[in-house]
């Protein structure tokens, strides 16, 4: 998908290029005026087609919408609205897409967990969801690494009953980093599970309680069931989706 992706994009950059370079040579009043500030200005019909046909193409790669939309409109006001100087075009277009995917690929809002985590009552609670095989147990990990590089304390939760070695695959990241992983049998209600985890974490005044959870499909009546309880049983600061990035828009 990517690759494919990348291609499309490879090739409006392409074209892109190919119409200002026909502008600058086809049009005699250009090559006047290109002779004294050798750069030129893009018109609505210049652009118009090779804007559809990137709009088609991302749609097309499984880029919502609404994202699209936004890089269209972004490229749009930037192609019509700065002078483009001969030698630099390539420079140019890809400057501008570069800069416009950043901007939309930036969050409105960023969230400092750590900040967050110092500024709010003991434990923290970060509970991850997802469907299964998605790598929360592994992420559960990674970001307790992070959380203690930042000396903040850890403990597991094994809320995972569900699927068999679950809670040996937690426990086994916990030994790793030297993280007090709370589990009961297989089968057990998560709740109380995430629940023990909290009360564990209160007596030792552990930081933060990370929640790893079975993974679920929304069509799965009792383990969306099980989701609702371990919020509204444990009240998470934090309730983190993981999902595979391959995943798309089938995601949200």
């Amino acid at each position: 998908m990517f690759n494919s992706l990348r291609q499309k994009i490879e090739e409006f950059i392409h074209s892109t290029e190919n119409t200002i370079d026909k502008k600058f040579d086809l049009s005699p009043e250009t090559r006047v005026k290109s002779i004294i500030k050798s750069k030129i200005r893009l018109s609505e019909k210049d652009i118009e087609e090779i804007l559809w046909k990137f709009q088609l193409d991302l749609i097309q790669n499984d880029v919502a919408v609404e994202t699209t939309e936004g890089i269209l409109e972004r490229l749009r006001n930037k192609l019509l609205h700065e002078e483009i100087e001969r030698g630099k075009i390539h420079e140019f277009v890809m400057n501008s897409l570069r800069e416009i995917l950043l901007e939309v690929l930036t969050p409105d809002e960023e969230i400092d967990i750590i900040e967050r985590i110092k500024n709010s009552e003991k434990p923290f609670k970060i509970v991850f969801f997802g469907v299964n095989g998605s790598g929360k147990t592994t992420t559960v990990a990674k970001i307790a690494k992070f959380l203690m590089d930042n000396n903040l304390s850890v403990v597991f939760a094994a809320a995972d009953t569900f699927r068999a070695g679950a809670i040996e695959q937690i426990e086994k990241h916990g030994k790793n980093l030297g993280v007090r992983t709370i589990a009961h049998q297989r089968g057990a209600d998560a709740a109380a599970v995430v629940y023990d985890a909290i009360e564990h974490a209160k007596a030792r005044h552990i930081d933060v309680v990370l929640a790893d959870t079975a993974g679920r499909m929304q069509t799965n009546f009792n383990l969306m069931e099980e989701m609702k309880k371990i919020c509204r049983v444990n009240k998470p600061h934090l309730r983190i989706f993981v999902a595979d990035a391959l995943t798309g828009n089938d995601a949200v």
